[in-house]
């Protein structure tokens, strides 16, 4: 996103790999290699610099086309279905760390809590 080391700090990950299939509807055949889905390790970062550093096309690949900040949950409510507890089981885990002691794991949020993340 276009930041160097310096403009963040490293908090914590994931201690493992949170993985997704892809719902057959989804997966591109004539696509090579076939994508069936996804393994994924997360990081919680944070800014140390102006949020106007952020430059989401610094890559000649780019990924997004707009970014916000929002609600700590909200991406659980956003993201499409298939990819739901992943992103649940990633916030659960990482959510000590931001929060400390403080968080609150809303009702709606009910898989049981999986593991924690690994503080950096």
């Amino acid at each position: 996103v276009g930041l160097d080391p310096t403009q963040v700090t490293l908090l914590a990950k994931t201690p493992k790999w949170l993985r997704y299939d892809l719902p057959l509807e989804h997966i591109r055949r004539r696509q090579k290699p076939t994508c069936i889905g996804q393994k994924q390790v997360w990081f919680l970062l944070k800014l140390d610099s102006n949020d106007n550093d952020i430059s989401l096309n610094s890559h000649h690949k780019v990924e997004f086309d707009d970014w916000k900040w929002v609600d700590y949950w909200r991406p659980v409510d956003e993201v499409i279905n298939f990819k739901r507890d992943v992103y649940e089981d990633m916030l659960k885990a990482l959510a000590p760390i931001l929060f400390e002691n403080e968080h609150i794991i809303p009702k709606k949020l009910s898989r049981p809590f999986q593991f924690s993340a690994i503080k950096l």
